[in-house]
Formats: C-alpha cells, sequence, structure tokens
C-alpha cells in the first residue's frame, strides 16, 4: 500500500528480505515492479511535484506514521479505487497486468509452459493484484493464485478466475476489514457477486493471523510483536506463505461429517473391507477365473513422497503372466509417456479447495468428498482416484500396463484404472440356501458339458447393511428360484481367511450373453420399444430382466445373421439410464412422481468367456457422476462394481436399461494416414477426462446442483 517506487518502507524491505531467504530455489522472487502506475514509473520520476514525494518518502521512512507519510498511502488508495471502479477499472488493470507481463517476461518467465504464478498483495495490493491476475492469465496460459497480507478488495474482480485466493488477516486488522464494507459486492446479500461465487466454489479462504494489526507496530510484518506460541508477527506470516506456496497448507480437511453416509454405514459389514480378504487366494482355477490380468489397491502418496512416486502407489493383488513375483509389493503406478497422454492429464490437473457447499453436504453425510486431497495443489486425475475415499480401499484393474523393470518396478498405463468388485468371478447354478446361515450351495458350470454339473461349493452372500432409507441395496431371498438362475449367474468376489469364496457381487448370465430373449423388426417398432415400452409398467417387472434385440430390417430369416455379426473384440457405445428407488422406503429423490434418473455412456466389448466358452458382453460405465452418499467415485467402473455389486450396486434395487449401439464408423476403426483411429476411442478419452473432473468438482471438492 506504501510503494512509491521499486523501494519500500522499512518494513516491507524487512519482510520481504525475510522471505526471500526462506524460499525454496525452485520459487523465483520477482519486484520492483511499480503496481501504482501503468508506466511503471515511480511518483518523484519526472513530476512537477516529484520534490512533495521525495520528502514524504525520506520522512516515511523514519517514521512510517507519519501525517506526511499518509499522503502517499492516500494517493495509492485512491488508485485502489480507480482499479475498483466498474467504468475504469478494467483500462487500468489491464495496463498494470502489462507491466506484471513485462517483468516477468524480462526476467526469463515463457508463456504457455504452465508455470504457476504466485502474487502476494498487501493493502491496497490485494486489490490489485486480483484485478491484473484474470489479464496475465489469459495471455500467460497458466495458473494464477493470490495471496492476499490484509488486503481490500473490491467483489469486482473476478475471482472465478484465479487459481485461488488465500485472505490472511490479523484479527486486529481495521484496514482489511474496510473492504466487506465499503464494496456491497462482498455482502453475502448479493449472492451473484464475483466475491461470493467464489466463496461458494472454495476459491477463496480467509486465514486468521491471530491478534495482529494492519501496520508497524503489531501488525502483519512487525518483527519484534510476539504472538503467544512465541513466533514473531513476520515469522508466523512467513510461514503461512511457505505453507501456501509450497502446497502444504492445511493438508487435511478442517472436519469431520455429523452424520453418517452410507458409505460409513456400509463399513459394518466385514465383507466390505478389502482387509477381510487374504492377498494370497487359493481359488481353483477349474472353476474361477480372474477379473483382470493386473489388479489392485491404488494407494495415495504421502504429501512428502508426491514428487518421488509423480503418480500413486498400487498394491499388487493379481500380476499378468510373468510378472506374478510382484504380487504383494506395492509398486509406482504412473502414465506413460506420450503426448497425447501427457496433454489429457494437464487439463484435468487441478488445486483442490473444497467450496463451502461441498463440506456443508458432506457435513451432513449427502455426500463423501475427496477430503484427503482438500488444499492440494495440482492434483492429477491418479491422485483423485486414489484420494476419493477417506482410507485407501479403491480397488481396481488396470489396463494395457507397460512394466518399467528398475530398482523398484513402475507400471505405467494410458487409460485410468478400472474400479472392481472381486479378484475372481465363477458362473453358478445356486442350488438351495444352507439353513440360518448366510451360505449357499452352488454347482458350477462344466466347461466340457456345457451343464452345471461341475464341481458343488458352498459359498457365502453376508447380509448386507441397509441404506440411510431403510432399504435394502440387495436379497438372497429366493435366489435359488428364481427364474435367472436357469442358465446361472456370474460370481464375482475372493475367498475370506477360511477359504471360503464371498459373493460380493452378481450378474445373470442371461442378461450378458449374445442371445436375446426377444427380436423387434422394422425401425419403427424399434423406435418405439426404445422410446414406450422398455419403460413401461416398470413395477410389474420387478426382479425381471430382458435382453432385446432391435433389427432395423424387417426380414425374420437375418434374426442369427444379426446375432453372428457379433465378433470377438466388436465394441458397441452403451448408454446407461436408472430410475428411482420408489415402494414403501423410497428415496427422497423419488417422492414425487417426477424423478430425473440418471444418464451415462459405457463400452460394452464382445468376449469369449473362458468359463463358458461362448460370447458375451463385458461392460464398463463411465460414471460422470457427482458424489453420492454411498461414495461412488466417478470414473471408469466395471459391471461388477457398478451394477452387480451387492452392497453399492443396482441391480437389486434401480429399474435400469441399457442400450448398446454397433454403428461400424462410430464404433469400429477407420485407417487414417497409416494409423488406426475410431471414434469410440476418442470418445472415451474424453469421458477419462470429465469423470476425472467430476472426482474433484474441478477443485471445489464436489459436484452439487446448487453450486455455482
Amino acid at each position: 500500500m506504501g510503494q512509491s517506487g521499486e523501494t519500500y518502507t522499512p518494513d516491507v524491505v524487512e519482510f520481504i528480505q525475510a522471505l526471500q531467504v526462506a524460499l525454496p530455489k525452485d520459487i523465483a522472487f520477482v519486484q520492483g515492479l511499480m503496481m501504482y502506475s501503468v508506466f511503471n514509473q515511480p511518483l518523484d520520476h519526472d513530476r512537477l511535484l516529484s520534490w512533495v514525494w521525495r520528502l514524504a518518502d525520506k520522512v516515511r521512512w523514519k517514521n512510517p506514521t507519519s501525517l506526511l507519510g499518509l499522503m502517499i498511502n492516500l494517493r495509492n488508495a485512491w488508485i485502489v479505487a480507480v482499479s475498483a471502479d466498474q467504468r475504469y477499472g478494467p483500462i487500468y488493470n489491464q495496463g498494470i497486468a502489462q507491466i506484471l507481463y513485462n517483468g516477468l517476461i524480462e526476467r526469463g518467465y515463457q508463456p504457455g509452459q504452465s508455470v504457476p504464478i504466485t502474487l502476494i498483495g498487501y493493502s491496497g495490493g490485494g486489490q490489485m493484484s486480483v484485478a491484473a491476475a484474470p489479464y496475465l492469465k489469459r495471455v500467460l496460459r497458466c495458473e494464477i493464485e493470490v495471496i492476499s497480507l490484509g488486503g481490500v478488495m473490491s467483489a469486482n474482480n473476478n475471482f472465478l478466475k484465479l487459481a485461488h485466493l488465500y485472505h490472511l488477516v490479523g484479527d486486529q486488522d481495521q484496514v482489511a476489514r474496510l473492504g466487506s464494507t465499503l464494496f456491497p459486492g462482498r455482502w453475502q446479500i448479493f449472492a451473484l457477486s464475483y466475491w461470493n461465487r467464489a466463496k461458494r466454489k472454495g476459491k477463496i479462504s480467509k486465514i486468521s493471523l491471530g491478534a495482529m494489526g494492519h501496520q508497524v507496530p503489531g501488525g502483519i510484518m512487525d518483527p519484534r510483536a510476539l504472538l503467544p506460541n512465541g513466533q514473531s508477527n513476520l515469522q508466523h506470516t512467513i510461514a503461512l506463505i511457505l505453507s501456501i506456496l509450497q502446497g502444504r497448507f492445511l493438508t487435511a480437511s478442517s472436519y469431520r461429517p455429523k452424520k453418517s453416509s452410507n458409505y460409513d454405514r456400509y463399513q459394518d459389514a466385514e465383507f466390505n473391507h478389502y482387509t477381510y480378504y487374504p492377498l494370497f487366494q487359493t481359488v481353483n482355477l477349474q472353476w474361477y477365473c480372474p477379473t483382470a490380468p493386473w489388479m489392485g489397491r491404488l494407494i495415495l502418496p504421502k504429501f512428502s513422497e508426491r514428487a518421488q512416486v509423480q503418480g500413486v502407489w498400487f498394491e499388487v493383488h493379481h500380476a499378468d503372466r510373468g510378472y506374478e513375483w510382484m504380487v504383494g509389493q506395492t509398486v509406482m503406478l504412473r502414465w506413460v509417456d506420450y503426448p497425447a497422454v501427457k496433454e489429457r492429464v494437464r487439463t484435468v490437473t487441478r488445486d483442490v479447495h473444497f467450496s463451502a457447499d461441498a463440506e456443508y453436504s458432506s457435513q451432513q453425510g449427502k455426500i463423501v468428498l475427496p477430503e484427503r486431497l482438500n488444499h492440494w495443489h495440482q492434483v492429477d486425475p491418479l491422485e483423485s482416484l486414489a484420494g476419493s475415499h477417506p482410507v485407501d480401499d479403491l480397488i481396481v484393474m488396470l489396463e494395457g500396463v507397460e512394466v518399467e523393470a528398475a530398482h523398484r518396478p513402475v507400471l505405467r498405463i494410458v487409460n485410468q484404472p478400472v474400479e472392481i468388485t472381486g479378484h475372481y468371478y465363477g458362473l453358478v447354478q445356486f442350488e438351495q440356501a444352507i439353513a440360518h446361515t448366510d451360505q449357499f450351495q452352488v454347482k458350477h458350470f462344466n466347461r466340457t458339458s456345457r451343464q452345471f454339473n461341475g464341481g458343488t461349493e458352498i459359498v457365502r452372500l453376508p447380509p448386507v447393511i441397509r441404506s440411510q432409507t431403510g432399504s435394502y441395496p440387495s436379497t438372497t431371498r429366493n435366489l435359488e428360484q428364481t427364474s435367472l438362475n436357469e442358465t446361472g449367474w456370474y460370481i464375482y468376489g475372493d475367498q475370506d481367511a477360511n477359504g471360503q469364496f464371498v459373493v460380493r457381487s452378481l450378474a445373470p448370465r442371461a442378461l450378458l450373453r449374445l442371445q436375446p430373449d426377444r427380436v423387434i423388426f422394422g425401425e419403427k417398432a424399434a423406435y418405439r420399444y426404445i422410446r414406450q415400452e422398455s419403460w413401461a409398467n416398470t413395477a410389474a417387472h420387478k426382479g425381471q430382466i430382458s435382453s432385446v434385440l432391435c433389427a432395423g430390417n424387417s426380414d425374420t430369416e437375418q434374426i442369427q445373421a444379426a446375432i453372428d455379426d457379433w465378433k470377438v473384440g466388436d465394441r458397441a457405445l452403451l448408454l446407461h439410464v436408472y430410475g428411482g428407488i420408489g415402494g414403501n422406503k423410497k428415496e427422497p429423490a423419488a417422492a414425487t412422481p417426477l424423478f430425473f434418473g440418471h444418464f451415462a455412456y459405457g463400452l460394452a466389448t464382445v468376449i469369449r468367456d473362458p468359463l463358458s466358452h461362448e460370447l458375451r458382453f463385458e461392460i464398463q460405465y463411465y460414471q460422470v457422476y457427482s458424489q453420492n452418499t454411498d461414495g461412488l467415485t466417478a470414473g471408469t467402473l466395471h459391471w461388477s462394481r457398478y451394477m452387480g455389486d451387492r452392497q453399492w450396486g443396482w441391480l437389486g434395487t434401480r429399474p435400469t436399461c441399457d442400450l448398446l449401439v454397433k454403428f461400424k464408423p462410430f464404433t469400429g476403426y477407420l485407417e487414417i494416414n497409416g494409423r488406426r483411429r475410431s471414434a469410440l476411442s476418442n470418445m472415451v478419452s474424453q469421458l477419462q477426462v470429465m469423470t476425472a473432473r467430476y472426482r474433484i468438482g474441478d477443485g471445489t471438492g464436489g459436484n452439487l446442483c446448487r453450486s455455482c
């Protein structure tokens, strides 16, 4: 605030010197720019009254609170008012941004390299910083955050363009309080002002500096005033600035939910914990297959490990052939070093600061936030996935793994990990429930006879936990008597400590195989079924499934040809819709006749199942999904997790409809300039980008309908 040229008052000089000594070597410090002049000229340069300003400067260096010295503060306060004015401010602020730009370029800054910039503004300098930042960001193409030291700021500035604003204020700072009084846009009643919208999005953090005032003595930069912990005001201020610059500020959320979410409730069941299952499994591979070649648990690195790991830790539960020795190890999981992948990751890497709305909803038990990531800088998609829950309990499978053999192995991937439930799956018929237990006798599918006359086994289906509304996500009642049992069930799960297989997820074989139970001919009839019949009278079809082939050709002789057209490796775009949970214990969102439901895309791939030797669909859902009370994490979810999971899935509780679209120009591959390309693959890549953004709410922590 007291700047009159390239030099500063003694208190500011002492602050800058102490800060420069403490800064890490990888942070460049730029000073000497005249922020109160669009010509970057000091007050005593070639002016008629330059002698007055020189005299004022001389006096205030001896006594910063002198009356003559206050002239400079008053003059600069007038410039702050110009910057805050909606008429003249934009022109002035663009001029200040030009000064900052020139100063950075002169010192070697390279635009477009995404090197982050932090502006530190003291008093009126806070206004100058937040006002110039949007212009600077646009031309430098980088993230800009502002640290306000007792800053006086107008609400007219576009705070939404900032990576973050840290507003450091002393409890006795009367000058900083002027901002919230003089600028009406900062009043709570003006909810749509930039200031209040940015606060709701979590882009503004107001931080108390304790019993400090504004200026020396007793101010933010006073090296002689001491706090109760023995630190001087200056030391405390610099320590906070360093913690912000190094991403250590409030590395953990400062609150805990007051009400339990469904995610918290479901932890009461032991079988829902990954620790319940031994790492080394001894399933009979005659009856079971691994869900994927690479599977394991994502582990969020400690803050101090981030630079070393450059991704996340991965606890290997199952490894591809030739790498079995890695099972049980914790290795680094990183993205492949391809330009396209690096660009995709860069576009969704964000600083994370929870919004007020996100924190409130979490306190009410409505959502599960990635609270371990709160106030982390530059969170990438792997970190947002690993840190999505309060603990490291996300089990995933990896696709297209590249192994780097080094002192400590590194796994590299192109696509984001796929969330799964269960490391192994089998194909069985349920024969009978064992009375007064959670056990069932099942008979496995025989690959030779192609009948359910294989080995007999006793498996467990532990009871699931009720949701907040009192309904059960799934039931085992009369499971062996359902019509779906005739063609069998895919069961996903793991062995417990006693070696007994625990069924954690289910999938009806009849639904996934390429043998529809109904065929509809003709475009009009198919259109009518999709738009009307598929959702007609859903309550009457509770507990039932339907597999329908819609053939545009009306020639009935082409039925088998339409089925045979599906080959191993063929892909289809999946369009997923679900409805509300009704009944006596309906969910709150279904309390009225109007339910908005949920829509998502997915990918269905034709595989030859190793257990049945028949063609079936392997399904993954790309869930661009807000956080919910169940702890659902936006990303790529395998059928076993999203639909079939007995505790978290929708198979046993919601009406759903999956439409599989095979259109070769879109779902197939094309040769373009000697390269194999696919429109569907490009779409999948964009869906991964969207899910990564949703996991952290683009930096706000959560995605909420009422967030701005």
